[in-house]
């Protein structure tokens, strides 16, 4: 260390020392500490003996019986349903698997880019009921819940547009009447739906489909009244595109029906007077 006539400061140099001493002792003291222990690890016996294992051993059982069972145990095993609750359980979940085929013929339909495309948008909430009196919690299906939006309803009277374009409305029209639920009638009596350019969607022929819906809603307990109300609404729909209208002489906002033959077909399906 030197001062500021560039000559050592030798009262600073002998205040260090003692603190480089300290240090040194310091570190010296560490490593022979160090020392010893590892000295009596080498010392220390490697393996555990017999006699010092001995009172760790688990003492025998005296009877070659179990002790304990498994109807003994805390949580025994659950029981299996009984036979009505299998079934119900059986029919839920059936009802929530079937259901979308029921849901996709009356909102997807035929298109250019795709043979069962979905006009439709939906949200299914399924629901479980939870037995927490097991280890492990038990969920069980017990519902669903489905909403609904977003349907394209301008496709329904939009016929004419769609055929020109090879496609299709929605496929429940077709079902209906390739199933043969309204008597005399096909699908070239209809304009909202026409003559359809196909009549097979995904392997299934339009009359198969109907089949289906049909065995789908027996599922949900749609009894034949049920039934016969919901093909009298979408015969009402077709029904109603076959009326055909005119302006009314000099009268901007009035019009006139010019197929009066079609009206009393609609009024008998309505069930209301001309």
């Amino acid at each position: 260390i030197e001062n500021g006539n560039g000559g050592a400061n030798q009262e600073e140099a002998t205040t260090l020392k003692p603190l480089r001493n300290t240090r040194e002792g310091r570190r010296k003291s560490i490593f022979s500490t160090l020392k010893k222990i590892r000295k009596k690890k080498k010392k220390a016996k490697p393996y555990v003996t017999p006699q010092e294992l001995a009172p760790l051993t688990p003492r025998p059982i005296p009877s070659a019986e179990p002790t304990h069972t498994f109807s003994s145990l805390p949580c025994p095993s659950p029981s299996p349903p009984s036979s009505p609750q299998q079934h119900a359980a059986n029919v839920t979940i059936q009802r929530v698997l079937t259901a979308n085929p029921l849901l996709e013929a009356f909102g997807n339909a035929q298109t250019r880019h795709n043979a069962n495309f979905s006009r439709f948008s939906k949200y299914t909430c399924l629901q479980f009921h939870v037995e927490l009196s097991h280890v492990i919690p038990k969920c069980t299906l017990v519902g669903s819940v489905c909403e609904t939006y977003l349907l394209h309803k301008s496709r329904v009277c939009g016929g004419k547009h769609h055929q020109q374009r090879g496609e299709r409305n929605f496929h429940v029209f077709y079902y209906l009447l390739a199933g043969g639920a309204v008597k005399g009638k096909e699908a070239g009596d209809y304009k909202y739906v026409g003559v359809p350019c196909t009549n097979v969607i995904e392997g299934m022929s339009d009359a198969e489909h109907w089949e289906e819906i049909l065995g789908v809603l027996d599922i949900f307990n749609f009894q034949a009244e049920h039934v016969q109300e919901l093909v009298d609404a979408l015969t009402i729909i077709l029904q109603w595109g076959n009326l055909e209208w005119e302006g009314k002489g000099h009268d901007e906002d009035g019009s006139t029906i010019v197929t009066p033959a079609e009206l009393t077909v609609l009024s008998e399906l309505m069930r209301l007077p001309e």
